[in-house]
Protein backbone atom coordinates (compact mmCIF):
# COMPACT_ATOMS: atom_id res chain seq x y z
CA UNK A 1 0.00 0.00 0.00
CA UNK A 2 3.07 2.28 0.12
CA UNK A 3 4.04 4.86 2.89
CA UNK A 4 1.80 8.05 3.03
CA UNK A 5 3.56 11.25 4.33
CA UNK A 6 1.96 13.77 6.29
CA UNK A 7 2.45 16.96 7.86
CA UNK A 8 4.03 16.14 11.36
CA UNK A 9 7.41 17.14 12.26
CA UNK A 10 9.02 13.59 12.92
CA UNK A 11 6.80 10.69 11.59
CA UNK A 12 7.90 6.77 11.48
CA UNK A 13 6.05 4.41 9.33
CA UNK A 14 7.14 0.71 8.13
CA UNK A 15 10.94 1.70 10.00
CA UNK A 16 11.42 4.82 7.85
CA UNK A 17 11.59 8.31 9.70
CA UNK A 18 10.55 11.57 7.76
CA UNK A 19 10.94 15.31 8.81
CA UNK A 20 9.63 18.19 7.98
CA UNK A 21 11.75 20.82 5.85
CA UNK A 22 11.53 22.99 9.04
CA UNK A 23 13.06 20.56 11.35
CA UNK A 24 15.53 18.62 8.83
CA UNK A 25 19.31 19.65 9.54
CA UNK A 26 19.55 21.27 6.32
CA UNK A 27 17.95 24.16 6.84
CA UNK A 28 18.97 26.80 9.42
CA UNK A 29 18.85 30.74 9.97
CA UNK A 30 22.20 32.52 10.58
CA UNK A 31 21.87 35.81 11.48
CA UNK A 32 25.07 38.10 12.45
CA UNK A 33 25.49 42.04 12.60
CA UNK A 34 26.58 43.82 9.71
CA UNK A 35 29.62 46.12 9.08
CA UNK A 36 26.99 48.72 9.18
CA UNK A 37 26.45 48.15 12.56
CA UNK A 38 26.92 51.46 14.16
CA UNK A 39 29.71 52.04 16.81
CA UNK A 40 29.04 53.67 19.86
CA UNK A 41 28.93 56.92 19.51
CA UNK A 42 27.49 60.18 20.50
CA UNK A 43 24.77 61.34 17.63
CA UNK A 44 23.73 64.89 17.31
CA UNK A 45 19.89 65.12 17.31
CA UNK A 46 17.79 68.78 17.51
CA UNK A 47 16.91 70.63 20.29
CA UNK A 48 14.15 72.15 18.21
CA UNK A 49 12.47 69.07 16.40
CA UNK A 50 12.69 65.53 15.55
CA UNK A 51 15.61 63.59 14.48
CA UNK A 52 14.78 60.64 11.95
CA UNK A 53 16.30 57.68 10.86
CA UNK A 54 19.25 57.10 13.80
CA UNK A 55 20.61 53.79 13.27
CA UNK A 56 20.18 51.67 16.47
CA UNK A 57 21.78 47.74 15.11
CA UNK A 58 21.87 46.36 11.73
CA UNK A 59 22.16 42.88 10.94
CA UNK A 60 22.21 40.01 8.54
CA UNK A 61 19.67 37.08 8.16
CA UNK A 62 20.84 34.01 5.99
CA UNK A 63 18.45 31.67 4.75
CA UNK A 64 19.95 28.15 4.52
CA UNK A 65 18.39 24.74 2.72
CA UNK A 66 15.17 27.02 2.29
CA UNK A 67 13.29 30.33 1.49
CA UNK A 68 12.43 31.97 4.94
CA UNK A 69 9.60 34.20 5.23
CA UNK A 70 9.35 36.93 7.80
CA UNK A 71 5.87 38.83 8.79
CA UNK A 72 7.70 40.28 12.38
CA UNK A 73 10.62 40.59 14.25
CA UNK A 74 10.72 40.92 17.65
CA UNK A 75 12.98 43.59 19.32
CA UNK A 76 14.17 45.12 22.82
CA UNK A 77 15.07 48.55 23.11
CA UNK A 78 16.58 50.16 26.20
CA UNK A 79 16.58 53.52 26.94
CA UNK A 80 18.31 55.53 30.09
CA UNK A 81 15.12 57.77 31.03
CA UNK A 82 11.17 57.17 29.64
CA UNK A 83 11.61 54.95 26.21
CA UNK A 84 8.07 57.28 24.84
CA UNK A 85 10.50 60.91 25.85
CA UNK A 86 13.32 59.87 23.87
CA UNK A 87 11.94 58.01 21.17
CA UNK A 88 8.36 58.25 19.22
CA UNK A 89 8.77 55.62 16.18
CA UNK A 90 11.13 52.43 15.50
CA UNK A 91 11.19 51.30 12.38
CA UNK A 92 12.74 48.29 10.25
CA UNK A 93 14.79 48.99 6.75
CA UNK A 94 15.75 46.66 3.90
CA UNK A 95 18.06 49.40 2.30
CA UNK A 96 16.19 51.90 1.51
CA UNK A 97 13.07 50.34 1.93
CA UNK A 98 11.00 50.56 4.71
CA UNK A 99 9.64 47.19 5.65
CA UNK A 100 7.64 48.13 8.71
CA UNK A 101 7.00 50.43 11.78
CA UNK A 102 6.26 50.10 15.36
CA UNK A 103 4.80 53.53 17.06
CA UNK A 104 3.20 51.80 20.63
CA UNK A 105 7.09 53.18 22.72
CA UNK A 106 6.11 53.06 26.20
CA UNK A 107 7.61 54.98 29.10
CA UNK A 108 9.65 52.14 30.37
CA UNK A 109 13.26 52.39 30.11
CA UNK A 110 13.64 48.45 28.70
CA UNK A 111 10.68 47.26 26.62
CA UNK A 112 10.47 43.63 24.22
CA UNK A 113 8.28 44.55 20.93
CA UNK A 114 7.29 42.67 17.89
CA UNK A 115 7.60 45.03 14.59
CA UNK A 116 5.02 43.66 12.44
CA UNK A 117 6.31 44.13 8.77
CA UNK A 118 3.71 45.62 6.05
CA UNK A 119 3.85 42.83 3.58
CA UNK A 120 5.87 39.33 3.88
CA UNK A 121 9.73 39.31 3.54
CA UNK A 122 10.83 36.55 1.58
CA UNK A 123 14.38 35.55 1.65
CA UNK A 124 15.12 33.23 -0.77
CA UNK A 125 17.22 29.92 -0.36
CA UNK A 126 20.79 30.55 0.56
CA UNK A 127 20.78 33.98 0.24
CA UNK A 128 21.18 36.84 2.94
CA UNK A 129 19.50 39.85 3.23
CA UNK A 130 20.51 42.66 5.52
CA UNK A 131 17.87 44.83 7.52
CA UNK A 132 18.89 48.27 9.48
CA UNK A 133 16.57 49.23 13.06
CA UNK A 134 16.27 53.12 13.09
CA UNK A 135 14.94 55.37 15.66
CA UNK A 136 12.87 58.69 15.51
CA UNK A 137 14.64 60.71 18.22
CA UNK A 138 12.58 63.33 19.94
CA UNK A 139 13.82 66.47 20.07
CA UNK A 140 16.05 67.21 23.04
CA UNK A 141 14.03 68.17 26.92
CA UNK A 142 10.85 66.50 26.09
CA UNK A 143 9.62 64.86 29.25
CA UNK A 144 12.58 63.36 31.03
CA UNK A 145 14.76 63.14 27.29
CA UNK A 146 18.24 65.29 28.35
CA UNK A 147 21.49 65.61 26.92
CA UNK A 148 23.62 63.01 27.29
CA UNK A 149 20.84 60.50 27.07
CA UNK A 150 21.27 56.95 25.45
CA UNK A 151 19.50 54.29 23.36
CA UNK A 152 20.19 50.82 22.42
CA UNK A 153 18.15 47.98 20.97
CA UNK A 154 18.80 44.20 19.56
CA UNK A 155 17.26 41.70 17.74
CA UNK A 156 14.93 39.30 20.22
CA UNK A 157 14.89 35.52 20.16
CA UNK A 158 13.27 34.23 16.62
CA UNK A 159 12.10 31.33 17.37
CA UNK A 160 8.65 30.97 16.07
CA UNK A 161 9.02 33.98 13.90
CA UNK A 162 10.57 32.42 10.98
CA UNK A 163 8.65 30.03 8.40
CA UNK A 164 10.16 27.85 6.19
CA UNK A 165 8.91 27.24 2.51
CA UNK A 166 5.96 24.86 3.54
CA UNK A 167 4.93 27.38 6.14
CA UNK A 168 6.52 25.74 9.23
CA UNK A 169 8.10 27.52 11.92
CA UNK A 170 11.85 26.74 11.41
CA UNK A 171 13.92 25.58 14.88
CA UNK A 172 17.71 26.30 13.89
CA UNK A 173 19.15 29.36 14.42
CA UNK A 174 22.35 30.55 14.82
CA UNK A 175 23.89 33.81 16.25
CA UNK A 176 22.33 36.73 16.74
CA UNK A 177 22.53 40.71 16.67
CA UNK A 178 23.11 43.57 19.37
CA UNK A 179 23.08 47.15 19.00
CA UNK A 180 25.42 49.36 20.67
CA UNK A 181 24.88 52.39 22.69
CA UNK A 182 24.27 55.58 20.74
CA UNK A 183 24.57 58.90 23.22
CA UNK A 184 22.60 61.68 22.45
CA UNK A 185 23.39 65.13 22.55
CA UNK A 186 22.35 68.64 20.71
CA UNK A 187 25.89 69.95 20.34
CA UNK A 188 29.39 68.84 20.89
CA UNK A 189 31.90 68.28 18.67
CA UNK A 190 31.30 68.20 15.01
CA UNK A 191 33.22 67.61 12.00
CA UNK A 192 33.96 70.30 9.49
CA UNK A 193 35.53 69.66 5.37
CA UNK A 194 38.13 72.27 5.32
CA UNK A 195 39.67 71.86 1.59
CA UNK A 196 40.70 68.25 2.23
CA UNK A 197 41.52 68.39 6.13
CA UNK A 198 38.82 67.69 8.72
CA UNK A 199 38.86 70.49 11.41
CA UNK A 200 36.90 70.07 14.81
CA UNK A 201 34.91 72.85 15.83
CA UNK A 202 32.03 72.81 18.56
CA UNK A 203 28.29 74.17 18.47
Amino acid sequence: TGVVLTSSSNITQAGINFQTLASSGDVKVTVTQDSSNPAAQTVNVSDTGSTSNVPLVAFNIKAQGTAVSIDSLPFTLVTSHDGDDTTSEISLWNGSQRLGTYNSITNATSQSFNLNLDSTLVIPKDSTVTLTLQAKINKIAVGTFAQGDSIQAQLGALTGKLLDATGSAITNFNGGAIGNTQTMYSSGIQLTLNNTSAVASTG
